[in-house]
């Protein structure tokens, strides 16, 4: 398999997208043309266009991983400011990606793989973080009042859908306030 290939298809799909083409609207043949591949190509390299779409939404989870991830690699050191600055790399990263995820989200809608394979990925980072908090727990960082078996789950998706529908509606420059805000639930929900 070529990285080169798929770099370019995936280039030219998000490249289509942020043109306002909605993603079920892509043809193999366009998008093929526009990475400068036959259709013939794209079918080497990928087996639908759902597997296209998993795989840019994969590109897209694991940035939103290591925008949260630096706040978890830290011990969740510093104050508030940390943690909202946390939540502004989470954001920027939802830009970058978003005509990805919403795509995801238009095809999620229709195609249970695809809603399967995304709901499992922001599942297993939920279940990532109940592992920190339980930790945080034998700590004594959190109290014993907080369910870390439904708590991570509440947080992260309330995270996700949040931001998905800030970045949709809302301009970059409304996107600290949001970071404060999305700082100020995470805290309150596990102090």
């Amino acid at each position: 398999m070529s990285f080169e290939v798929e770099d370019r298809v995936a280039g030219a799909t998000e490249r289509l997208l942020g043109e306002g083409t909605p993603f079920t609207r892509l043809g193999v043949s366009e998008i093929a043309n526009a990475a400068g591949i036959a259709r013939s190509t794209f079918y080497v390299h990928f087996a639908d266009k759902s597997d296209l779409l998993l795989r840019l939404a994969a590109r897209a989870m694991d940035d939103l991983r290591d925008a949260l991830d630096r706040w978890w690699a830290r011990r969740r050191s510093g104050d508030d400011r940390a943690l909202t600055e946390c939540m502004l790399r989470v954001i920027d990263a939802y830009r970058a990606h978003a005509t990805v995820l919403a795509a995801v989200g238009e095809v999620a809608g229709y195609d249970p793989a695809v809603a399967t394979v995304w709901r499992a990925r922001v599942d297993r980072y939920a279940r990532r973080l109940r592992l920190e908090l339980e930790e945080d727990r034998r700590r004594g960082v959190i109290g014993a009042g907080l369910d870390v078996e439904v708590a991570p789950f509440v947080v992260t998706w309330s995270i996700e859908r949040t931001v998905a529908e800030h970045v949709r509606s809302s301009s970059p420059t409304e996107d600290r306030a949001l970071a404060r805000a999305l700082s100020h639930f995470c805290r309150s929900t596990y102090a």
